[in-house]
């Protein structure tokens, strides 16, 4: 009967165990096809949001496209308009001058702009290399201080050292015990003398970690062209425009390329072609004597310095005088030597486009 028992219940523990099993392996997969389904989602976000950035990116491109077919356009009709003016014998004379005085402005406005970056890269240099000096004649200083102090420290340990030497010895000569009461005395100043000392270690260890400290401390990053130098590249780059404007103004060329630099071709009008090439042989005769000149240098400093006299800034911190100040301009300005003045502000009226070059 004990075994009938037995295997009844044997036979219930084999079925709720399959019961379990079942249960166990149903949890399993249901969880594993939670996994499968998030990891689908996320699969499909991160796709969304990749197919919106290649949209995004493809409208860019379209737009970038038209942009360019436009300008292309542009150019051609450009292209085809000027081949019109050549063909037209009439026409091509005055196409050519305008190119060339356009050639005069591109050119004046190169040199500005290098001439510019020469002086931004030599002030820099200058300024930067006086700031270096000024920061180790600094540092030079401190550790001078610093080290003057620990000598001094060094000249009170000795002294503290032998007063050390002298309480000590005196201790020995007082070691019987009728010497109580002066051993004692001797041992509070020996104590004060050592404290003393010790104190006077304590501060020399401190004085060295400053003077190591010091000595490690990087230079500082240069912070840029000064208020005052960058006043003073300006002033320069005017003088250098005003100069330009003279020396094109013989023939009228500079205010014919400013004209040119605002304008079309098909509105250039420079005469008849006998005119035109007359005009053109003295835009190439005054551009040569420009390449050839060899006191433009000296001529922009000395109108340099006369303008520092004569502007103002309406800011401490502008850095571009106020163009009222240069509405008149001398013709001619040599050492010790102004003459004449012509009504041209080459700043107000932007020739060469200065603006573009001028620092802030």
């Amino acid at each position: 009967m004990w075994q009938s028992c037995l295997s009844s219940i044997l036979g219930a523990a084999t079925d709720t165990m399959a019961t379990l099993a079942t249960q166990l392996f149903s949890r399993e997969e249901g969880q594993e096809e939670d996994e499968r389904l998030l990891s689908l989602f996320k699969n499909r976000v991160e796709l969304k949001k990749e197919f919106a950035k290649l949209r995004s990116e493809r409208e860019k491109l379209g737009d970038q496209l038209k942009q360019q077919e436009n300008a292309t356009l542009r150019a051609q009709q450009k292209l085809e308009q000027l081949e019109g003016l050549l063909a037209d014998q009439e026409c091509a004379g005055n196409a050519i001058v305008f190119y060339q005085l356009r050639g005069v402005w591109q050119n004046c406005r190169r040199r500005m702009r290098a001439f510019a970056g020469e002086l931004s890269n030599g002030w820099k240099e200058r300024e930067h290399q006086q700031q270096i000096a000024a920061f180790e004649k600094q540092r030079a200083t401190t550790l001078n201080e610093i080290q003057n102090k620990i000598d001094e420290l060094g000249q009170k340990r000795a002294h503290v050292t032998a007063e050390i030497g002298t309480v000590e010895a005196s201790r020995k000569n007082h070691r019987w015990f009728w010497n109580f009461f002066k051993r004692r005395e001797l041992k509070v100043k020996a104590d004060g003398l050592y404290a003393a000392q010790s104190a006077i270690d304590e501060r020399i260890g401190e004085l060295d970690g400053t003077r190591e400290s010091c000595s490690e401390q990087p230079q500082p990053a240069f912070p840029g062209i000064s208020i005052s130098g960058l006043r003073s590249i300006n002033l320069a780059i005017i003088a250098l425009a005003q100069e330009l404007y003279l020396h094109f103004s013989a023939g009228e060329f500079s205010n014919l390329a400013r004209e040119a630099s605002i304008r079309q071709v098909g509105d250039a009008q420079y005469g008849d072609p006998n005119e035109c090439r007359d005009l053109s042989k003295r835009i190439d005769a005054c551009v040569k004597a420009l390449e050839e000149s060899a006191d433009l240098a000296p001529r922009v400093q000395i109108r340099a310095q006369h303008l520092k006299g004569q502007v103002e800034y309406r800011r401490d911190t502008d850095t571009v005088p106020v163009a009222g100040d240069l509405a008149e301009m001398l013709r001619s300005v040599e050492q010790g030597n102004a003459a004449g003045q012509i009504s041209v502000n080459v700043l107000a009226e932007e020739f060469w486009d200065i603006f573009t070059i001028l620092l802030t």
